[in-house]
């Protein structure tokens, strides 16, 4: 069934690229219930393949100016031992508690996609800066390549621990972590939400490299798998970009909520 490793990379950076998911989330499970790979090699795999797309997206972001690198590399550098303790856990739980652990973070996105058809994302949670003192609470000023300018209060402190928990997610799942970190981005650190997605993504790219290497390093990386899968989402992603501005997003955002929730079902039974 190696044939259709190609069109599976392609089809999955096209949602991805269309709605904004990491292709992990989908990877996963295809790799352990159609092509039978055991919890550890399907996390290594996905995760290899995973950093491929985030490089490019982070590169993307970075020209554009949508990062804030001070917060962006200190996010990165905490979730190294949250990447390294992810895969050692990978490695040793059982499949039981990996499926529930992956079906808990479907539901999570499931969730997050159904909310923001109602109503949109807005943040942050100033009364949990009160609550949880965790550091001065900067003054932000980024201005993009295409000249537009952010001035936001952050409190990043809260992010190097999000990252961190994002990473140990990343790094046992075999996913960027994405889904944990804008939501921690917009609503705990206050970055508005075209930085959040720009700011993650890197951190989400650093996690990835962290945690596929670890993986490679215990045997759990198929290579095979990863030049196939890559060279399909490489191709799929454009083709995403261009289809997202043909199609009803709200529609979209709903069936891909259905089809996770139906995903969740179906690794816990």
């Amino acid at each position: 069934m190696e044939y259709t490793w190609l069109p599976l990379g392609f089809a999955v950076a096209v949602l991805g690229a269309m709605v904004g998911v990491g292709g992990g989330l989908v990877f996963v499970p295809a790799l352990i219930y159609i092509y039978g790979f055991p919890h550890p090699q399907a996390a290594g795999t996905s995760l290899a393949v995973v950093t491929l797309s985030a490089a490019a997206a982070t590169l993307g972001y970075w020209r554009e100016g949508k990062i804030v690198a001070a917060g962006g590399v200190r996010f990165a550098l905490a979730g190294i031992p949250g990447s390294l303790l992810g895969v050692y856990a990978s490695a040793h739980i059982p499949a039981s508690a990996f499926r529930a652990a992956f079906a808990a973070i479907l539901l999570l996105l499931a969730a997050i996609l159904v909310r923001n058809q109602a109503a949109s994302v807005t943040g942050p949670w100033r009364r949990l800066w009160r609550v949880v003192p965790l550091g001065p609470v900067r003054r932000r000023r980024l201005r993009t390549a295409a000249g537009e300018e952010y001035r936001f209060l952050a409190n990043e402190n809260l992010g190097v621990v999000a990252a961190t928990a994002a990473a140990f997610v990343g790094g046992l799942l075999g996913i960027g972590g994405g889904i944990l970190l804008v939501p921690a981005m917009l609503y705990l650190v206050g970055y508005p939400p075209q930085v959040a997605a720009a700011t993650a993504q890197l951190t989400v790219f650093s996690n990835a490299v962290v945690g596929a290497a670890a993986h490679a390093w215990l045997g759990h990386v198929d290579w095979h798998a990863v030049l196939l899968l890559g060279l399909g989402a490489s191709l799929g992603g454009p083709a995403g970009v261009r289809l997202a501005r043909r199609v009803n997003g709200r529609v979209l955002m709903l069936l891909l909520a259905l089809l996770l929730a139906a995903s969740a079902v179906r690794m816990l039974w």
